[in-house]
């Protein structure tokens, strides 16, 4: 019905202005024309006015490349105006995205009755409201099997744009640009907006095929395909081996014959990643499962979790010659931070790369117990094959940058292309992002709602072996991928449509040269700060020492606390936590822990709370492509065992169901869209070691603090709320809980001191007070240290207010 309504769509009413955009550019006769080609060129622009309202004028550069598609054009039967005029519309309903509100009113009173959409049906969806096509719209509601009543209710909320508000959109935005990015600048935005309007209506004169044998230089009728993918497979066969696409590794206790101590452990580890980054195909995923371990009585698997995931992230030390790549100027910022600094050792200009660090699942039991890790890297390597336009097909495009490191992105440069913005900036694309709208487009390698509600969150309980082999497959891989699993029991993903290797695995000692490199030296440096004696501004058993850690440290003795527990600042997270690169806020980390360590007693505890989130580390590149996951609690880790801490374990705190949704995946089902909610924090709990100790004493002194033969709990807790209305009733931008403070401070005995040495607003000196215990926070925000001061006043009147009542009874 909507096709015949709309070839019976008379040419733009009179009401609508002509808009004669000559009168701003040039004379639309350009002389890059042939007598032939003008005549062709002025029925197209009389189209177009026609359709539009608008008489289109162009530049010299535009008009020369627009001849030659004439000149192609006039030799063959085009599209009928009707069917060409219909398509132009509707992608100018998709271009300034017209129909946005009226299909998110779709969708909310499609959900409120029971059914969303998985991309292709939404993309459908889209095309039947910018095309204004409900046959579309109904063949979708059929697909998702919607029941005849609820179907008729769902379609008659078919309300798209109509086609003269899509036309007076088109003329408003011509005369007044809406949303630019930047400002106008010299820019001509009309005759820009012209051009990608122009390009769309030329575009659809022929079937896509046809214009492909027009743009692309390497058309052949024989090897043609509608697919692009397929296209390009043909094309450049090498990007597309997936015979090593997943590597799932399970490390168990059984692996371990030939292992003895902590650091053969690390090192056979670290020779094994550095093994399989050289098999796994690029944007490919490795997986390891980390199973209790246990190595001369110490629980390690939180620490081999550590030393896995900062070595993949960093193993490759390597010269790059790129722009981006200014090693100069941090090896400048991080010598000026760091006076002690010996730049020829930290050889500043090797980079170091690797795996990028995805995501860390804690796999626990119901009754709060941490079973198993979880770890996802995901390959990232630089690859600077040719990739032509997925629209046009073109070979007329440009390196543009990296959407984010070691992933390549790309510009079509065709200026007759159809998918330009619609300020006319060229498509941009990287085969990563081809890959993964390869993994939406084959519906066999849709994913079970079912497995993405399950895996939602990176805590899971009482996950089976089998489960998280089919998760790995089928959020990590496409149908058709090579696997390969490295001793895991059963391992079934040809059931999901993948071929499958599966290998025996043997840890052996070797020496890895990494963990003595020039990457720890450019922050493992040894400071000459003076000790500073501070003020007191609390009193002697509630101390509150103002100034900086490190320096108020160092004046006071060794072995003074019997135990410590604090949350550091995380790397440029705050406005008052700020460094110029990760060297230097590990370098500080570095400082002031080893003088945490020198004042704690010897077998003391300290608990740590650190968040693996996203960052620029500034190493590499200053720009947003920099912006990854930060493995803090990994260089927390190493940083504290060169300090000479010993993990003990590692309490997970659960802060339920976040804010942020970094997982939300637009409804795509899909390998490489689904990341879980990043909803825990680590308590790292380390311990000062006592003379002549070994790992075997250190669960006599932990208490109850840690459960379990992965030495690790679930603490599941809110975070403080310090947020009400955009408010913050708290003060402090980033408090901790008394929770976590309560995790140590339960364990001291009557007349223990507890330190902070990131007092904050004083959480763990309130909390010690509480207990009964003295303590001592130091913190070099004055405003911090009075409202922690504040904030005890006022818990002591509440506490003596509650006392007076509990007496009248």
């Amino acid at each position: 019905m909507t096709d015949t309504i709309l070839s019976q769509v008379q040419p733009l009413p009179m009401q609508v202005p002509l808009i004669d955009i000559s009168k701003i550019a040039k004379d639309f006769r350009e002389p890059a024309f042939t007598a032939a080609s003008e005549r062709t060129y002025m029925d197209f622009a009389n189209e177009f006015a026609e359709i539009t309202g608008i008489l289109p004028s162009f530049d010299e550069e535009y008009t020369k490349e627009l001849a030659r598609l004439l000149q192609y054009l006039g030799s063959r039967d085009l599209r009928p105006l009707d069917e060409r005029r219909r398509e132009f519309l509707g992608h100018v309903n998709w271009k300034f995205r017209l129909n946005s509100r009226q299909i998110a009113k779709f969708y909310a009173e499609a959900a409120g009755v029971g059914f969303t959409f998985h991309y292709h049906q939404k993309r459908m969806i889209q095309r039947a409201f910018d095309l204004r096509n409900p046959k579309l719209l109904s063949v979708v509601l059929g697909e998702r099997l919607v029941p005849e009543p609820v179907k008729s209710s769902l379609l008659r909320l078919f309300a798209p744009i109509d086609e003269r508000s899509t036309l007076e959109h088109l003329a408003i935005e011509c005369k007044a640009p809406s949303k630019l990015r930047k400002e106008k600048g010299d820019r001509d935005i009309e005759r820009e907006i012209m051009k990608a309007l122009f390009s769309a209506f030329m575009w659809v004169s022929l079937p896509e095929r046809e214009m492909h044998r027009f743009f692309d230089p390497h058309y052949s009728d024989a090897r043609y395909s509608e697919s692009f993918w397929e296209q390009l497979h043909e094309r450049s066969p090498h990007l597309f081996n997936r015979d090593n696409a997943l590597h799932v590794v399970r490390i168990s206790q059984d692996a371990l014959r030939f292992v003895d101590t902590a650091e053969e452990l690390r090192n056979a580890i670290s020779l094994l990643i550095k093994k399989l980054y050289k098999v796994i195909n690029n944007y490919g995923v490795l997986a390891i499962l980390v199973e209790p371990i246990n190595l001369q009585g110490c629980q390690l698997g939180w620490e081999l979790a550590a030393g896995a995931t900062l070595f993949a992230e960093k193993h490759r030390e390597l010269p790059l010659k790129k722009t981006y790549f200014q090693w100069q100027t941090v090896r400048e910022q991080t010598a000026a931070y760091i006076p002690e600094l010996d730049i020829t050792e930290g050889r500043f200009e090797l980079a170091n790369e690797g795996f990028s660090y995805k995501d860390c699942f804690v796999l626990a039991s119901r009754s709060g117990l941490v079973e198993r890790l979880l770890l996802v890297f995901q390959k990232n390597e630089r690859d600077e094959t040719s990739i032509p336009c997925p629209a046009c097909r073109s070979a007329c495009v440009q390196g543009n940058s990296y959407s984010s490191l070691g992933v390549r992105s790309w510009e079509c440069n065709n200026i007759l292309c159809p998918d330009r913005s619609k300020y006319n900036r060229g498509k941009r694309y990287s085969f990563r992002g081809l890959l993964m709208q390869q993994s939406i487009d084959d519906d066999r390698s849709e994913i079970p709602v079912e497995s993405v509600r399950r895996w939602k969150r990176d805590v899971v309980l009482d996950a089976t072996d089998d489960e998280i082999a089919e998760m790995l497959v089928r959020h990590y891989s496409m149908y058709g991928d090579g696997s390969h699993s490295h001793d895991w029991p059963v391992f079934e993903a040809e059931k999901w449509g993948r071929r499958v290797k599966h290998h025996e695995l043997e840890l052996k000692p070797s020496p890895c040269e990494f963990w003595a490199g020039p990457f720890f030296r450019r922050y493992v440096v040894a400071s000459r700060k003076r000790p500073v004696r501070p003020s007191n501004l609390g009193d002697d058993n509630f101390q509150v020492l103002l100034g900086d850690s490190a320096e108020v440290l160092r004046s006071l003795p060794d072995a003074t606390f019997d135990g410590a527990v604090t949350s550091p600042p995380y790397y440029n997270a705050r406005e008052y936590a700020q460094w110029p690169n990760i060297y230097c806020y590990l370098r500080d980390m570095f400082d002031i822990n080893r003088e945490v360590y020198r004042t704690l007693k010897p077998g003391a505890l300290y608990l740590y709370n650190v968040f693996d989130y996203f960052d620029n580390e500034n190493t590499t590149v200053f720009s947003a492509m920099g912006q990854r996951r930060l493995p803090l609690s990994a260089y927390t880790v190493d940083l504290f065992r060169r300090i000479g801490f010993r993990l003990s374990g590692n309490i997970v705190w659960d802060k339920g169901d976040i804010e942020g949704k970094r997982g939300f995946n637009a409804g795509n089902f899909s390998p490489y869209y689904q990341a879980p909610f990043n909803c825990w924090e680590h308590v790292l709990i380390f311990r000062r070691p006592a003379e002549n100790d070994n790992c075997k004493s250190t669960y006599r002194d932990i208490g109850g603090l840690v459960r379990g033969e992965f030495a690790g709990s679930v603490l599941q807790h809110q975070p403080v709320m310090k947020m009400v209305r955009g408010e913050n009733i708290h003060g402090h931008s980033a408090p901790f809980p008394d929770a976590i403070a309560e995790l140590l401070v339960s364990q001291l005995p009557d007349g223990a001191v507890v330190l902070d040495p990131f007092g904050g607003s004083l959480t763990t000196g309130r909390v010690a007070e509480r207990y009964g215990l003295r303590s001592v926070c130091v913190e070099r925000s004055e405003e911090y240290c009075r409202l922690g001061l504040r904030m005890r006043t006022e818990g002591q009147k509440r506490e003596q207010a509650t006392r007076s009542q509990l007496a009248l009874f």
